[in-house]
């Protein structure tokens, strides 16, 4: 699945001139929380399919937040790869039970200057039955 983000074009040329780092540029646009209190942020859609990842691992998962850990951008081909860390906490209601774990996520990007948009791809979540090992 391809996610695409608007980003401000002087976002972009601080990023270019140096001003900001790489991960404070992707920091920017992928955190945006949105304007309004009904609007979906960048931030709320990764978070989403961070939390589908887990959704069958049993317990009810919760994530918070993530941090963009690493990152690495060619500006030849405007093509680049980020590393995200995250943290991941269950309760298992019926146990009473909290755990947390720690998960990573890396995903190819692209940068499309002359519409100041980001291009996440991000792969989809397989499930796999049980039955397609016999």
């Amino acid at each position: 699945m391809i996610l695409e983000f608007d980003y401000e074009a002087d976002v972009y040329e601080q990023f270019i001139q140096e001003e900001i780092t790489l991960i404070a540029f992707l920091e920017d646009i992928l955190k945006h929380q949105g304007f309004e209190e009904f609007e979906s942020g960048n931030k709320e859609r990764i978070l989403s399919i961070l939390f589908d990842y887990h959704d069958d691992n049993g317990g009810a998962p919760e994530i918070d937040d993530f941090e963009i850990v690493d990152a690495f951008y060619d500006p030849n081909s405007l093509k680049g790869k980020v590393e995200i860390q995250y943290w991941i906490y269950f309760y298992y209601g019926c146990s009473d039970l909290n755990t947390e774990e720690d998960d990573y996520e890396n995903w190819n990007f692209e940068i499309v200057p002359e519409t100041c948009k980001l291009l996440l791809h991000i792969p989809e979540y397989e499930v796999r039955s049980t039955a397609d090992e016999f």
